[in-house]
Parts: C-alpha cells; structure tokens; sequence
C-alpha cells in the first residue's frame, strides 16, 4: 500500500514527510518508528510540559504566584516562613531563588528541544513536527516576553546554554508572527497532501490536539490574533495581522472542543494548581476576583472556587496583604480535578479578541454585542454554567471589597461603574472596559495572560497592594502594579555584556518593576 493510501487510512501520520514531496522516500512500516522519530516525538512532548510548566513548583513560581497574583486571581499565605510573607512577586521583591525561574525554566527547557527537533529532521524548515514546535515555541515565548520584555528569541536558536544577546521586545513580536505564519503554512500544506487533518503517529505525543493538525492551525491563528491584538496601540500593522488571522480558511479557536489545553493524565502527575491547592494549602482567591464575580451574581464562581470552611461564603484575600495558612479557612480557594486539562488558550478569549477588533472598527465578522455576548456563553459552556441569559442582562456594578478576617477592607475613591449588560450607546472605550472584564474573568486561571491584557487596556480596575517591600524604591507599585518583572538575577553575573544590552533596550525606566514594555503605551488608564 503506497503512503497516500496509508494516510487515508489513518494507519501512519506523516512520519518524516516533508510535505514537499518524495512521498516514496517514507513509503516504511508505520508501527516500525526510527529512533529519530522516537526523539523526535519526545522532545515535543518536553516542549508541552513547559508551555506553562507542569512541574508543581515550576508552575507555582512560574505562573500561579506571579501572573496569578499580578492577573489578581491568587492571593498567598505561609505561616511557617517570614521571608515567604514578604519577599515575593506581590510585595514587588523577589528572592533570587523565585526571580530566576520565570526567565530559566522556559528558555532552558523550550529552547534545548526545540534545537533537538530541529538537528534531529533532515529538512526541518518544511517539516511538520518543527512546524508544531515552531507554535509551541511562540506559546511559551509570548509568556516570557510579556513578562519582561527583551528576551533572546531567535538568538538562542544556536546557543546551548542562557548567554545569547537579547533582542526588543518589538523584533520578538515580529519573529513570532513570522514564525506563526510558516508554521501554519506548512501544516496547510501537509493535509492538502496527506488528504486528512488527523495524523495517527502525532497523536501519540500529542497532548493537546491528539494529531489534529487543523486546530493546531486554528491554535496558531488564535496565537497570532492574541499577539495583534496586544500591540495595537504601538504597531500600525496590528490590524492586518488580526484580520490575516481570523480570515483564514480555517479561521481561529471558536468552540470549546478546538481550546487548546494540556491533557496532563500524560505526565504521569496532576493538574499543577491541584497540588499548590491540597499539598502546599497556600494558595487561596484573590480579592478581586471573587468580588467581581459576586456582584454580578456569576454563577461560575461556584466552579472556579470553594466557598470558605468558616462561614460557608466565598470571600477573597488582598494581594500584597500579610497572610498566614493558619487563616485559610477564612478565605476561598481554588476548585480543582487532579485531571483538570491545563489550558493554554480557550474559544472565549478570541470571541473577545474579535468583540474588541469590532470595537476597533476591524474588519471581522459579527458586531462587537454578539461577539461580547458569545465570549461570555463560551466560558459558561466551558464551565457547565447556568443562567446565562439572566447574567448578560445584570446592570449591577463591582461593590466594595470587605475582608472576613482582618482590617483589609478596601472601597474605591471612585466607584466601579462597569456591568455586564452590553450598552450600544457607550463610548468605545467604555465598552472596550466591559469586554476586557469579562475577557478577565473567562481567562481563568491564566494569571500571566490577564495581568498582559490589564497592562495593555488597564481593565479590569484592581485593588492596591496593602504592602510594598520592594527594594528597588518605587513608590507607585502598590497603586499602579507591575508593569514586567525584572531580568533573572543570574544573567547579571552569567550573562553580564548582553544584560547590560537587555537594560539598555528597556530604555530609560532601567530594569525594574515599574517600567513599562514596548506595546504598554496607553497613557490614560484608570486610577485604582
């Protein structure tokens, strides 16, 4: 049988096609794998580990208690170790054992597989396994990028270890867009030849889309819809590339089935966040979080957290607020499975995404109130959650924070105004505030991509920090947040030339929490 016909069939997938040509090459025995592809299919396997880590500590550093206290979805407590209380991400000072890993952990383990896969293919520029590494490369680097800005991109392609030159922010946005759109030509061009979306041989170390080659064209497009739309207020070309991507013909993530999410049952571990929840039992809501949902009566609050052991409610806890575990059961915490996919992107953020390309007057499909509205059924749909209908109609506002255990009680000097019910007759920005609070809301638990989206637009309006131990004296942290988080402190003695470079790129704001990265421009944000 020639490999066409086995393609059809679903008995092989592409196994070292170059999807050019020469399919008689790779006309072999598709239950016979070489050892190259054996490798091959490990090293992305490795590589969708640490899109968001999967690692129970790399994950709580890397993501839950920096993105997810910044993104005001987590708050912290630890009884047993002061230092824990105050030197961290949400008292805006970092012990260097915490301020190295967001930076060490994905370059190292996304940039040594992504440099196996690629030595390991003959003709890896046209081949589809480095197209999907090319993808989850720009997953993970986006993440890194937006939370320092600089970072060595296409530079550490060649360098094997963390001493390449860093590059700005801007020229990394341009590389992943470029990468994306080969990426997903490549992929296109695969199924025309193959005949079929599915790949057998990929779904084996497929975690996310199980040898779908298709939705990880909708995932890339999704990507590249996401980076347009964060750069929108510095880059001209920022429209194009968010109608190139939801005019493609196979278009974005629409439905819950094409989220692109991390079936951790393949780790042999659980969900990360259940660990942090059950084993580390320091994790708990954050005030924001849980008060917004209250006051629009958001019946995915019940899915997203438990109500408080003491009192049966669901209370949240300030960030930056001295906190102790023994205190837990005051406060609400995360809901998880141990099986909980790990997501990465989801249909309702680009239903917002294209609610606010209408509001931009882009060219997109829908008008911003449908799209606004499908965002918010998607996640209710995500969630199993009823009482849609009555949720888009609610007209009530964000109330006052109240904290059930100590005098953190917080009331805005101005009061929240921003409902659910979409208002056609509100300004553009105004409405753009009601799409970026829900968009906030739907994201969850992906703190580093709401805390992104709240630099870029400033919504949703968040709470100031009670306590600021930062070192670096900037005054305006607890009121005005985290703009990026500074460079990891091992590159000033490893890398010293290049950080020097890096800091130079930063401009004159230098390597600090408070100076803002290339696409976080916008100068009337709203108080706090």
């Amino acid at each position: 049988m020639n490999i066409i016909n086995r393609l059809l069939f679903g008995a092989v997938a592409l196994a070292a096609l170059s999807c050019t040509g020469n399919f008689e090459t790779y006309n072999r025995n598709p239950d016979q794998p070489s050892t190259i592809d054996r490798d091959v299919w490990d090293y992305i396997k490795s590589m969708q580990y640490n899109v968001i880590p999967t690692v129970k500590n790399q994950y709580q550093i890397v993501e839950n208690v920096s993105g997810g206290a910044y993104g005001r979805y987590f708050a912290y407590a630890k009884s047993t170790d002061a230092g824990w209380n105050t030197g961290m991400f949400a008292f805006y000072r970092i012990a260097n054992d915490w301020a190295n890993p967001p930076y060490e952990v994905p370059m190292t383990n996304i940039y040594s597989n992504w440099r196996a896969i690629k030595a390991e293919l003959e003709e890896p520029e046209d081949d589809y396994r480095m197209a999907l590494a090319q993808i989850i490369r720009v997953a993970a680097m986006q993440r890194v990028t937006d939370i320092q800005g600089p970072i060595p991109y296409r530079t550490m392609e060649n360098n094997d270890d963390l001493t390449a030159p860093y590059q700005s922010q801007e020229a990394v946005y341009g590389f992943m867009l470029e990468d994306l759109d080969h990426a997903v030509n490549v992929l296109e061009t695969c199924i025309t030849l193959a005949g079929t979306d599915v790949v057998a041989e990929a779904a084996s170390a497929d975690y996310v889309y199980n040898g779908n080659l298709a939705k990880w064209i909708r995932f890339a497009n999704s990507l590249k819809l996401r980076l347009a739309m964060r750069i929108s207020n510095v880059s001209p070309d920022a429209e194009r590339y968010a109608e190139e991507a939801v005019a493609h013909p196979y278009g974005v993530i629409e439905s819950n089935a094409d989220n692109a999410s991390l079936d951790v049952s393949q780790t042999n571990d659980q969900n990360p966040l259940r660990w942090l929840v059950e084993d580390y039992s320091d994790v708990h809501a954050a005030a924001e979080i849980v008060t917004y949902m209250k006051s629009f009566d958001d019946p995915r609050l019940s899915k997203y957290f438990n109500p408080a052991v003491r009192d049966s409610e669901y209370h949240g806890s300030r960030v930056g607020a001295y906190s102790s575990s023994q205190w837990k059961d005051y406060y609400s915490l995360p809901k998880t499975n141990a099986l909980d996919r790990l997501m990465w992107m989801n249909a309702a953020e680009v239903a917002f995404l294209k609610a606010e390309m209408a509001v931009n007057g882009w060219d997109v499909t829908g008008d911003a109130k449908t799209l606004y509205e499908e965002g918010i059924r998607l996640s209710f749909e995500q969630y199993q959650a009823e009482n849609y209908t009555s949720y888009i109609a609610g007209t009530a506002a964000p109330t006052a924070y109240s904290d059930p255990r100590r005098a953190n009680n917080y009331t805005p000097g101005t009061a929240y105004s921003v409902t659910v019910a979409w208002d056609g007759a509100l300004s553009a920005e105004k409405q753009r505030e009601k799409i970026i609070t829900q968009k906030w809301i739907a994201l969850y638990p992906l703190g580093t991509e709401a805390w992104a989206e709240q630099r870029r637009t400033g919504y949703p309006r968040f709470y100031p920090t009670p306590t600021s131990t930062n070192a670096s004296n900037e005054p305006n942290l607890p009121t005005e947040g985290a703009s990026r988080i500074p460079f990891a402190p091992n590159e000033q003695t490893r890398n010293a030339d290049n950080y020097d470079a890096a800091v130079a790129l930063l401009g004159a704001g230098g390597d600090k929490f408070g100076t803002r990265l290339w696409w976080d421009v916008k100068t009337d944000k709203p108080a706090w």
